[in-house]
């Protein structure tokens, strides 16, 4: 198990509590880094038929959500999982 795979359980936690200042939760800025992306795929032309590659996807957080429009895509991280 690396470095990395140690902190997959707890990611969203240790997010929370670094961010629990502003009184919003990690879903608030995957939500918008999420409509940020889809503006910015909008922007170069990239649609449903192209490829995603998300590199250093961590738990893969966003790939949850993007899988629903993009099905041809990949996360690459060091963890094993």
């Amino acid at each position: 198990m690396s470095e990395f795979d140690q902190h997959a359980v707890t990611y969203a936690s240790a997010v929370n509590d670094s961010i629990a200042f502003s009184g919003l939760t990690v879903d608030t800025f995957v939500r918008a880094k999420l409509s940020r992306l889809r503006g910015i795929f909008a922007a170069y032309g990239i649609g449903s038929g192209d490829s995603l590659v998300d590199v250093g996807c961590g738990i893969g957080t966003y790939e949850k959500d993007l899988v629903t429009d993009w099905s041809n895509m990949a996360g690459i991280d060091v963890s094993k999982e």
